[in-house]
């Protein structure tokens, strides 16, 4: 009777931690609503743009649209989003006079998953398909957060690719390995292994809490719930499976071998990946240059896409060919 008796008590205890913990999320909700939101019910669309596919050896079909006319910029997103990522800043850079290619990785959007699955390592070899297939040349490769990392992966697997093709890398809010070690990143992978991460991220006050993460003191909440419902909309074998793909992820010790030009761009309020993985990045690639948004999360080219889109354009004129 006394073993039921503490384990009735003990259950009461969790019980009353889970409830004020959710009241606490709800209560960060509220306040949420509470920021300026300029563009209420604001969500990304499909750019504009001309559709095509890109089929791979192990049967990936990769989505990929593109638009506009001259030095290309090549953008990739990052995990549990799609191309939509970058509406935003589409239209800006097709303006900036830049034809602008967008690529679903594999799972992700529109893009399948092949026979080999997911993983880093097989996101930079679609790259360098996606390249090759559509005979780009001289082109800016914009890889945010695992985006970034699928960038650097292709950078490293397939140098004479990068050679011919690429004339620069732009590295947002991305790293090199240790994905994990930030204490939510970690709640985030035991969700995963769990089994309980798509329920979280399709809960309505959880859901959000999570998409609040990538952003800076203050976003919209038009902004926040948009990502969520970007996160949601992915099949749940890509929340579970591309999650799990970069536990493994560590290139740190192989930067030394990109020697294409690379701006690296973090911002200071990144709580998902610090400033501190973005300056490794810089330190391990020769002649990299870092530059950090001041007042904005992970979420850049969403929240300072003005300055994110600059420093693109910037970063193009300084490695015209």
């Amino acid at each position: 009777m006394g073993l039921f008796r503490g384990l009735f008590k003990s259950g009461l205890v969790i019980g009353g931690i889970a409830a004020a913990a959710y009241a606490a999320e709800k209560l960060l909700v509220m306040q949420l609503g509470e920021n300026p939101d300029q563009e209420p019910g604001w969500h990304p669309e499909t750019p504009s743009g001309e559709l095509t596919t890109v089929t791979t050896s192990d049967g990936t079909v990769i989505r990929v649209i593109s638009a506009g006319s001259g030095r290309p910029v090549v953008l990739v997103h990052g995990l549990l989003v799609s191309l939509e990522v970058y509406a935003p800043v589409w239209d800006e850079l097709i303006d900036a006079g830049h034809r602008v290619v967008g690529i679903d990785l594999r799972g992700h959007g529109g893009t399948n998953v092949g026979s080999d699955g997911h993983g880093l390592d097989l996101a930079g070899d679609d790259i360098a398909s996606v390249l090759t297939e559509l005979d780009l040349r001289d082109a800016i490769v914009v890889g945010h957060s695992m985006g970034g990392m699928a960038a650097l992966s292709f950078a490293v697997r397939h140098p004479d690719v990068a050679a011919e093709r690429v004339g620069g890398l732009v590295i947002a809010n991305s790293a090199a390995g240790g994905l994990f070690d930030p204490p939510q990143n970690k709640a985030q992978l035991a969700a995963v292994k769990a089994g309980i991460a798509g329920a979280l991220i399709n809960h309505d006050v959880h859901g959000t809490v999570l998409a609040r993460l990538y952003f800076g003191p203050q976003p919209s909440l038009s902004h926040v719930k948009a990502l969520n419902v970007m996160h949601a909309s992915q099949p749940p074998e890509t929340i579970i499976e591309a999650t799990k793909a970069l536990e493994s992820y560590d290139i740190e010790d192989r930067l030394g071998e990109v020697t294409i030009p690379t701006l690296v761009v973090t911002s200071d309020k990144d709580g998902i990946l610090p400033v501190a993985y973005s300056q490794r990045i810089a330190d391990g690639i020769s002649g990299a240059r870092l530059e950090v948004l001041e007042g904005v999360g992970h979420m850049t080219h969403w929240e300072a896409p003005q300055a994110f889109v600059g420093l693109v354009t910037e970063f193009a004129a300084q490695t015209a060919q």
